[in-house]
Formats: structure tokens, C-alpha cells, sequence
């Protein structure tokens, strides 16, 4: 028998009626499943036959107009009865037909080989608004020579009919699909048609919109018809019978006869188009799941398959790219080796890949994956790790410092072809793809920076492929294929993206803000889609299949960025295991899994007069220690010294552990007395002779704690500075020779205890925060009251412990591991509170740093190296034309967008989530300003120093947003030839001003004085 048959209606001849796909026993499959495969026809409806649930029927049809289920539809109807017909499966009984569906029983008339079908039911509703005020949002332009006369139908669908004077008039119609959409959804209707009497007698012209259930123009609408049988008797012009012709805009011959006698009628030819046979019926959903599943990933690619090599698609995906990629690896090659000196930063990053290759540990603000990067550059360079790279120090000759360079100017030049794909991808048109390519291969600050051993051109190249992953997930969310292979891929694509730009400075984190916020924005059109689906009874989009959407991007969004950021940690501390200059910032038990570490082997117990030097086991794990500084005026006690945490020099933080005869003040007990649990004691500044105290003032940053201090002397008895130690936990060593160590002692880097202050009850901490300046920046120590017993601010061990009067251990102490996670956290936490102490110091003039608002308007450069006479000299500064365009851009996007806005507001353009102008909306102006706003706006808002560079990632997103400007006001509108002047003349603008100021980026050779006509601002210090 037929599994499925397409079946043109209202049409005498293939090809010219209104097609629906018709498929048969269908009762094994879901509403999931029909929905999946009328989308998969591609159809404006198609039918599924189910077994009738009423005796009176003589079969069951589910409608779906895509993934809509329709109560009823005509042409589907027809369609359907056709089929059966056509197959045996049902015969008329004396000439009628009754078929089930959403609107109830439809009776159907087979006579002459035609077939119509009874209204259900035709219900006149009140229109929700002004039909004048409507009418005008409906069709671009005016409506000539008419006053529309309009009534609203409810057959099942609900038509809003307008009569006009004419058909000549109906068929000049531009319909405005997005005001069409609008007044449908505001009102709760299928559709807005419109009517026209032909010459002929009883003849009218019908055109039918439905864009609402994305049918934007319905070639021959069966229910249409039916409502123009209801408009024409309600004023009473249908008598006997009219006939009707659709489609004639859209290139068919639909011919529909409406009748009314008892109740209006509707009917028509239809000629079966496609039909496919098979001797068993579709047996079962785990079948249909797998058809489902292996076709709903297939699309259909006009620009791929055998046609894909055209000389137009090799240009645009072949020569263009690696062109713009050639001319771009050119102009940051060029001359990379003309300053054999270490410039500018490259004295950080290339010291600290000097750090990897020598395996010492060191401490920075930044992820270290770039730096990885640049260590394994050097590796592969040959390089041995010796060289120091003190700024403005010269290579030694034996040093391939080109190779290294080589290496980290790779990322900056891969930026050119993934910026060309990023804009096809995005639906930029050619002429705007070439624009925004060339200005990322004449960008002239990323260009400069490519040259050398620097981070910039890593964390470009990552924010350029993140941003490139995210219009490929743009694109694919377009259709519907986010679940499928390739949008699996795409998504781990940008995870890995993702992770990688995070990895390497924290910056990364503003496109990945991008990236999440799209991703909610998807997550809840998708969830409130399911909800209305749900309350109109089209469970077509399951809750699974939303879920399924959470998962998936949990894991490629989420879960793999934070794999890809944790493992690059992890590689870190493999390589770092031995002591470098970075051991003070770490924990007492990182540290002394060090090669080198120089932790003392002192005696395993510590005694009163010890000396011993305090590290934290809070966010801040640095030693405590006093500098000899007082407390500024303005605070309630600024006669103290100031406590707080020495990251270099541990030796000042020695303290001397002392017990007092409370009966006796001035005597010291046995210094052989061990320092045990619940003990009171003191501890004295080995130098200075001050104690450890703390009163009842607030401090001087965190006011809910009260302040710390060393202060007084051995002469003077104070209560406020006795200390009771209370242990916390012992970290068992793996050797078996310190496993027994008694619980109740204090053991230096095993234990862990908490210092309570014997009068206040409070617990000596550290809370995270830094200092003003005035205190140097460090960190805040204070006596804090404690809720929690595992509070880690508020937890010590001994670090260092010196006392000759105990014998060290014969066998040199293992300590235990420390824990990955732990000190992953410590570690982060220590970038961060570094981070935030990069402030500008009001004291000292930083000629390099520069504000905010200067760098779109290329106020100020910076010089990259010395600038003698007989060095290369390097001033970064930014292509003026790309910077000052994209700049106005800004304004000029934010004006065009308005503008959108408003006409979508005035339903003169369609922005429904769905629609194909709010997706292009998304991604050629939501996206890139976006973009723009979260890598720009931090440094607005943040108080750390800024330098130029800061601006790189942002410009990129600028580049975009002079794009859609240029896309917006000259592509879509300008006559091809002016069109085609315009772009060349930016063209132009860009790689003339690159080459105007070339000398900038590629190196100025001789005395500065023969570049003093390139000074094009007086701010500018060529």
C-alpha cells in the first residue's frame, strides 16, 4: 500500500495547487514526530492518518502547518480525502464523506471527481482593534482607490478578510509580512487575506498571509476560501456559487468553488504529485526515530555539492581568505627581527616563559596558559631558559629570538582568516566582508603587538575564534540544528574557545559574558515557546528536547571551558616543581614539594623561644610580618605598627614565641617547654622587640573587625597581646619516621591552628582586602570574630622554625601533599587581589599608562623601546582611519539601530525572534556592540592602571560595528555603482593610512626627528 503521497489541491495540473504531504498510518507516531517530519517536507501543511475515535468517521487527520497542528486547514482536508480516496481505503457513502480532526466531525462531498468539504462551523468575531488603524501597517504603502471593507472569521483558522475595489488591485499588493505577523499574533488569528472581484461575473482574486505559523504567502488556502464564503453571505452577495483564484504572485493556478446552500461549501480538483509505495506500513516509532534522527541534521546547501566549485564560491572561500591571510602574515613578519632587544613587556612574558624552561616557580596575574605558550615557543626555539630578559637588554647572538617571535606572531596573523569567515558568517555581504578583513589586517595596534613575545595576540586570537564560534551557533540556531552533529561541534568548538581565552587573561572573560548572554537569551525564547505550545495544546517542542539544550550546553559551554582552564593550572604546577621567585605566594605545603625549597629543617616541635615565621591559610596565603610604619593620622590609634604580609623577605617576619609568670610579669618560663594546645602565649617581632596585639578599634579597612598591631615591648605586661593557640588539624607526613607525631604539639608545616585573643575572644585573620597606599598595598591582617570553625582566614601553620635548643630531625621531614584544589583556589585568588592592587599611584607620573576615553580617539601612543638613534623604535598606536571610523560607527550603529526599532514599532519591519531580519539584527549589530560594550566598559569602571593595549579587543569588536554601519547604509541601499565607489574609497582610506603611519609598527630606523611629520596630534610623543 502507500506509505506517503504528495497531493497538489485546487490545481487540475501538477505543480500548479497548493501541496500537502499526506502520510499513513501514522498512529505509532508522537506529536514530536509529526512536527519533525512536516518540517522535514518542507510544506506549508502535511497530514497524518490515524484511526478515528468516533463511529460516525470514516478516518482521523492530524494537520500540521510546520511544527503547528492546526485544528483544521482546506487544502490539507482535500488533500487528505484525495489520497484515501485515490488508495481504496475509504469509499463515499451516497457521495459523503466524514473526516475527524482538531475542529470536530467535516463532511466532505465527492462528486464529478471533485471533492469539497463543509465548514465546521463559520463564526463572525468582533476585531480586537481599529481595522483602519491596522489596515495600514498591513501592505507597504498606500491601499489606491479603496476604502478596505474587512470582517473576521473563525473556520478552525481565523481569517481577517479585506474586500478591495479590485483583483488588479489585489495582486499590486506588497504585502508587509512583519505587520502581518504582528496584527496576528497581537489579535490571536492565523492570518490576514485580501479579496478582489475579477471582471467576470461571480470571480474574485484571493491572496492569503499567514507568517504567524511561517506561511508568508498560502499559494491556495481551502479555509481562506471557506471565510470568503462566510464574508460573502454575511452581506449577502453569495447566493449560488462563486469561484475563486489564489496563487497567481506566486506562480500557480489554484481554482476554488465556493457554494452555499444549508452551509457554505468549498472544494476543488487536486492531482496526486509524488507517491511512495511499500508493502508494509510504518511499523514502528523506533523506525520512524531513526529516519527522524538521520535526516533532521541534513540541509540543504546551495553553495556545496557538485556545483560547490564555481569560480565564484573558490574566490569567496578559497582565494579571498588565504589572500587577506598572506598580505596579513606579510606586514607582522615583516622586519620581526630589526629590534634584538627585549621591548616593552616582552621583559614579563618572556622572562616567565624563561620560568617554565628552567622549571622555577614564579608568581603572576595572569592565567598560564599564554605563558605555557611562550615557553613552549621557546623550546621549540632551542632556548635554554638562561637568558634574564631585562628590559631593553640585547639577545645574545646564539639566542633565536626570531622563532620565538615567529611563534606568538602566528596568533595575530590566524586572526585575518577567522575575522573573514566570522563576517560571512555573521551575513555580512562580500563587499562589507572585504571592509572588516582588511581592517583587522591593518589594524595597526594588534599588528605592532604580533611582533613580539607578548600575551595580546594570544588572547586576540582566542577572543576572535570565540566570537567566530558564536556566529557558527548563531547561524545553526537559525536551523533548528543545535541538537544535531554540527551543532555539537560548533559548541565544544567555542567551549575549547572559551576555555583557552580565559586561560590566558581574565579579559577573556567579557566575550565569554557574550557568548552566556546569548546563550540565556536562546534558552528562554526556547522556554516560553514550549510554554505557549504547551497552553495551545501543540506539544510539538518537548520539555526533553529543551532540557536536552541545558545539557548540552552545560557541558560545551561550561564544563569544557572549565577543563581546558583547570588542566592549564594543572600543567602549571607539573612543570613549576622547583623554588623559583614566586615560592612566597604560595602555601607552606606547595612549597616544600619544591626541588630547592628553602624551608628550614629546624626541630619538629616548636618550644617557647622559638622563632618562627606565621603563613595563612586563607585567600592570602602570605607571612605574617610588621613594618616599621605607623598607622596614618585620622584612625583612632596611629601610634602602632602596622601588621601585615610580606610576599619577598620572610626573615622580617620572624616572631619569638614567649610564655609570661601571669604572677609574676617580668619572668620568662623554661624556653624548653614545648607549645601545646589551648596554651596562652605571646608573640614578640624577633627584631623590633614589639608583640603581637589587638584592642578594641575598628580596623582600618574592614570596620566590623577590630585592628592588629606590634606593638609595646618586653618591659611593658599587656593583657591584648595573649594569644591562646588552638589546633585545628595535623597533615600526616607520607613517612612512616613522622606519622606519631603528638596531636596535642605544634609541628611547623603540619599543623594547623587558630590564635584567639585572650581578651577580645576575636581570632588574628586575614580578610583579603589591601591596604591604601599608605600601607603599601598588602594585605589587611585583623582579630575577627569567627562563626565557623573551618573558616581558613583565621587558620596559621608555622612555616620556618629555628631553636637551638632542639635537635633537628636526622631525616630530613617529608610534608605531606598538598591538595590541587586548594591551592588552585589560593593561586586564583592571589591573581585577583594582585590584579586589584594595579592601581595608578597619585604620587608618580606612568608616561606609558593612558585613560580610558583617550584610546577611541587615539589620543595618546606609547612608546614601546628606548628611542635612540640607533635603535629600531616601536610606537604603538592605532590605524587612524580603522579607530576613528569605527568610533563614529559606534554612534552611527546606535542611530541606525534606533531607527530599526522604530519601524519595527511603526510594523513596518518584522523583528519576531524567529524571523530572519531580527537574526541578521542579532548578528551584525546586537552581537559586535555587545562585543564592543563588555570589553570596554570594565576599564571604564575599574580603577586599575590602563595602557592602550587594553583597547585591542574592544577595537575588534568596533571593526564589526563599522561593518553593519557600512552594511546598513551603503549595501543594502546604494545603486551598485555607488555601492561599489563608496567601499573602494574605504578601501582605500584603510590600507593608505596603514601605509601613511607604517613606520610606527614596523619600526622607525634613525633619529626620531625623521618621523616628526607622522605626529598627527600634538599628544602624540613621536
Amino acid at each position: 500500500m502507500s506509505l506517503f503521497k504528495q497531493v497538489d489541491v485546487f490545481a487540475d495540473s501538477r505543480y500548479k495547487g497548493n501541496p500537502v504531504a499526506v502520510f499513513f498510518d501514522a498512529d505509532d507516531l508522537s506529536t514530536e514526530q509529526m512536527a519533525q517530519m512536516s518540517r522535514w517536507t518542507n510544506l506549508s501543511e502535511a497530514t497524518f492518518i490515524v484511526k478515528p475515535t468516533t463511529k460516525d468517521a470514516s478516518y482521523k487527520v492530524r494537520i500540521f502547518a510546520h511544527e503547528h497542528e492546526l485544528p483544521f486547514a482546506g487544502h490539507p482536508t482535500i488533500g487528505t480525502c484525495h489520497a484515501l480516496l485515490e488508495a481504496g481505503l475509504i469509499e463515499p457513502q451516497n457521495g459523503k464523506i466524514y473526516q475527524e480532526c482538531g475542529a470536530g466531525l467535516v463532511e466532505l462531498t465527492v462528486a464529478d471527481g471533485l471533492i469539497s468539504f463543509q465548514l465546521p462551523y463559520a463564526k463572525q468575531l468582533r476585531t480586537p482593534g481599529d481595522i483602519t488603524a491596522v489596515t495600514k501597517h498591513l501592505f507597504q504603502g498606500e491601499i489606491k482607490n479603496t476604502s478596505p471593507e474587512a470582517i473576521l472569521f473563525d473556520v478552525g483558522p481565523k481569517w481577517l478578510t479585506l474586500r478591495l475595489d479590485s483583483a488588479e488591485t489585489v495582486l499590486s499588493l506588497r504585502p508587509n509580512q512583519g505587520g502581518i505577523r504582528q496584527v496576528s499574533e497581537a489579535w490571536g488569528i492565523t492570518g490576514v487575506q485580501v479579496l478582489g472581484p475579477q471582471k467576470q461575473k461571480d470571480a474574485y482574486e484571493l491572496r492569503t498571509f499567514a507568517p504567524a505559523v511561517e506561511v508568508n504567502e498560502d499559494p491556495v488556502c481551502g479555509s481562506g476560501s471557506g471565510a470568503v464564503g462566510a464574508f460573502l453571505a454575511a452581506t449577502g452577495e453569495l447566493k449560488g456559487k462563486v469561484s475563486i483564484s489564489q496563487g497567481t504572485v506566486v506562480g500557480r493556478q489554484g481554482k476554488v468553488t465556493v457554494h452555499n446552500e444549508d452551509k457554505i461549501t468549498v472544494g476543488g480538483p487536486s492531482i496526486t504529485t509524488i507517491e511512495v509505495a511499500n508493502s508494509s506500513t510504518i511499523a514502528s516509532s523506533e523506525d520512524l526515530d531513526s529516519i527522524i534522527k538521520q535526516t533532521s541534521s541534513l540541509s540543504i546547501d546551495e553553495s556545496r555539492g557538485k556545483n560547490w566549485w564555481t569560480v565564484s564560491n573558490i574566490f569567496v572561500y578559497i582565494f579571498n581568505p588565504l589572500l587577506l591571510t598572506a598580505v596579513s602574515a606579510y606586514v607582522r613578519l615583516y622586519g620581526i627581527g630589526d629590534a634584538p632587544k627585549v621591548i616593552w613587556d616582552e621583559a614579563h612574558f618572556g622572562k616567565f616563559g624563561s620560568h617554565y624552561l628552567k622549571h622555577e616557580f614564579y608568581f603572576d596575574v595572569h592565567p598560564p596558559l599564554g605563558k605555557l605558550l611562550v615557553g613552549l615557543s621557546g623550546w621549540l626555539a632551542g632556548y635554554d631558559g638562561s637568558f634574564e630578559f631585562k628590559s631593553g637588554k640585547e639577545f645574545p647572538s646564539e639566542f633565536n629570538i626570531i622563532a620565538m617571535r615567529y611563534f606568538n606572531c602566528v596568533f595575530g596573523i590566524l586572526c585575518t582568516p577567522f575575522a573573514y569567515f566570522t563576517a560571512l558568517s555573521l551575513g555580512f555581504s562580500l563587499y562589507s566582508v572585504w571592509y572588516i578583513s582588511l581592517s583587522v589586517v591593518f589594524e595597526m595596534l594588534s599588528l605592532t603587538l604580533s611582533k613580539f613575545i607578548l600575551l595580546d595576540s594570544m588572547l586576540l586570537f582566542f577572543t576572535v575564534t570565540t566570537f567566530f564560534g558564536l556566529s557558527k551557533i548563531h547561524e545553526l540556531n537559525q536551523r533548528n540544528k543545535l541538537l544535531s552533529l554540527s551543532g555539537g561541534l560548533w559548541l565544544a568548538f567555542t567551549g575549547v574557545s572559551i576555555g583557552c581565552v580565559c586561560s590566558v587573561k581574565w579579559v577573556g572573560l567579557f566575550v565569554t559574558a557574550l557568548v552566556g548572554l546569548y546563550t540565556i537569551y536562546d534558552l528562554l525564547i526556547r522556554f516560553y515557546e514550549v510554554l505557549e505550545r504547551q497552553f495551545r495544546a501543540q506539544k510539538v517542542t518537548s520539555w526533553t528536547i529543551y532540557l536536552r539544550h541545558w545539557f548540552v550546553r552545560i557541558v560545551t559551554l561550561i564544563a569544557i571551558p572549565f577543563v581546558i582552564y583547570v588542566v592549564a593550572f594543572k600543567v602549571h604546577f607539573q612543570v613549576l616543581n622547583r623554588s623559583g621567585p614566586g615560592d612566597g605566594s604560595i602555601s607552606t605545603l606547595l612549597q616544600a614539594q619544591l626541588e630547592g625549597n628553602t624551608l628550614k629543617n629546624g626541630p619538629r616541635s616548636v618550644a617557647y623561644g622559638s622563632l618562627v615565621t606565621l603563613r595563612s591559610q586563607g585567600l592570602s596565603p602570605n607571612l605574617l610580618h610588621s613594618h616599621p610604619h605607623l598607622y596614618p593620622e585620622g584612625l583612632d590609634d596611629n601610634n602602632e605598627f602596622l601588621i601585615e604580609f610580606d610576599l619577598e623577605n620572610a626573615i622580617k617576619g620572624r616572631f619569638a614565641t614567649i610564655d609570661f609568670d601571669e604572677d609574676n610579669p617580668n619572668v620568662i618560663l623554661d624556653y624548653k617547654t614545648l607549645v601545646k594546645d589551648g596554651d596562652t602565649i605571646r608573640l614578640m617581632h624577633k627584631e623590633r622587640g614589639c608583640f603581637l596585639h589587638s584592642h578594641s578599634i575598628a580596623a582600618p579597612v574592614s570596620k566590623g573587625h577590630y585592628e592588629t598591631s606590634c606593638y609595646g615591648n618586653i618591659d611593658v605586661n599587656d593583657s591584648k597581646d595573649d594569644w591562646v593557640i588552638e589546633v585545628q588539624s595535623q597533615d600526616k607526613s607520607p613517612s612512616p619516621e613522622f606519622q606519631n607525631e603528638n596531636v596535642s604539639e605544634i609541628h611547623p608545616i603540619s599543623t594547623s591552628f587558630r590564635l584567639r585573643h585572650k581578651v577580645l575572644g576575636c581570632y588574628l585573620a586575614t580578610t583579603g582586602y589591601s591596604y591604601p597606599s599608605w600601607g603599601f598595598q598588602q594585605g589587611e591582617v585583623t582579630c575577627k570574630n569567627v562563626l565557623l570553625k573551618n573558616d581558613k582566614s583565621a587558620w596559621w601553620n608555622i612555616e620556618d622554625h629555628v631553636n637551638n635548643d632542639f635537635e633537628s630531625p636526622k631525616t630530613k621531614y617529608v610534608a605531606p601533599k598538598p591538595k590541587f584544589w586548594k591551592e588552585f583556589i589560593l593561586l586564583n585568588y592571589g591573581m585577583m587581589a594582585s590584579n586589584n592592587a594595579l592601581i595608578p599611584d597619585p604620587d608618580h607620573y606612568d608616561h606609558l599608562a593612558s585613560r580610558w576615553w583617550e584610546w577611541p580617539i587615539l589620543r595618546t601612543g606609547l612608546r614601546m623601546s628606548g628611542w635612540w638613534s640607533d635603535s629600531s623604535k616601536y610606537f604603538l598606536m592605532g590605524n587612524p582611519f580603522v579607530t576613528w571610523f569605527s568610533t563614529l560607527s559606534i554612534v552611527l550603529s546606535i542611530i541606525f539601530a534606533t531607527g530599526t526599532l522604530y519601524m519595527w514599532q511603526r510594523q513596518s519591519v518584522e523583528l519576531n525572534v524567529r524571523s530572519a531580519e531580527w537574526n541578521r539584527f542579532i548578528a551584525q549589530f546586537i552581537f559586535p556592540i555587545a562585543g564592543y560594550v563588555l570589553h570596554y566598559l570594565p576599564f571604564i569602571l575599574m580603577g586599575r592602571v590602563t595602557y592602550l593595549h587594553h583597547y585591542v579587543p574592544a577595537l575588534y569588536f568596533a571593526i564589526f560595528v563599522s561593518g553593519y554601519v557600512l552594511e546598513t547604509a551603503v549595501a543594502r541601499k546604494a545603486p551598485k555603482i555607488v555601492k561599489l565607489i563608496i567601499y573602494a574609497l574605504f578601501y582605500f582610506g584603510v590600507v593608505a593610512t596603514f601605509w601613511r603611519f607604517r613606520f610606527f609598527s614596523l619600526g622607525m630606523k634613525g633619529a626620531s626627528a625623521l618621523y616628526l611629520h607622522l605626529k598627527l596630534l600634538n599628544s602624540w610623543r613621536v
